[in-house]
């Protein structure tokens, strides 16, 4: 696992220093530029975010630290979110770097409703979808732990959970393409009511 973080580091600064500097050498111990022209260069300034997520461990939180725009954490409960959080602006701190040059998300799926029949027919419909996903019943107590499900209400009060945690930008999974009532619900109810 090291070594992955060690490619995964040379990777960043690669990636930064291409899009940064005119010409750009880099010797590591995976990777080696010598006198690298990256054309075009991106429009964006000073370089497109840069977005690293995960569980937001040691360090992670270190490349994070470094070289990240946005932390994005992938499921967790609220208090899991805020552990991860923590550690990545505890980083920052360590690096000197400004908390609020970081943005912080959370990525998740979500099964909304007006009422429990209709959200639990919506989570019934993806979980068909998943040979694995084993009875209804399991693949509930499954998603109820760190998604978004339920009534309008209830995404409202676990969205607001999330956000009292850190996070500042919700990445909503909706696996029931054909469903636009559900994107709907989110738009006109329930994202216009989280405190991000």
């Amino acid at each position: 696992a090291p070594e992955r973080f060690e490619m995964l580091e040379e990777q960043l600064e690669i990636v930064h220093g291409l899009w940064s500097e005119e010409v750009f050498s880099f010797e590591g111990r995976y990777y080696a530029l010598e006198e690298c022209r990256f054309l075009p260069k991106p429009v964006q300034r000073p370089h497109p975010p840069i977005v690293l997520g995960g569980k937001g461990g040691p360090r992670l939180a270190r490349l994070v630290a470094r070289w990240a725009d946005e932390f994005n954490r992938v499921g967790g409960t609220p208090d899991e979110l805020r552990a991860s959080i923590e550690r990545v602006t505890d980083a920052l701190d360590r690096r000197g770097r400004d908390r609020a040059s970081v943005a912080m998300s959370f990525m998740t799926w979500i099964f909304v409703g007006r009422t429990d029949d209709e959200w639990r027919d919506r989570a019934d419909r993806a979980r068909r979808m998943d040979p694995t996903a084993g009875s209804l019943e399991e693949y509930l107590a499954d998603i109820s732990r760190d998604c978004i499900v339920g009534t309008v209400e209830q995404a409202i009060d676990r969205m607001n959970e999330y956000a009292a945690a850190g996070v500042q930008r919700f990445v909503l999974n909706h696996e029931l393409f054909d469903d636009l009532e559900q994107i709907e619900l989110l738009a006109e109810e329930i994202i216009p009511k989280v405190s991000t």
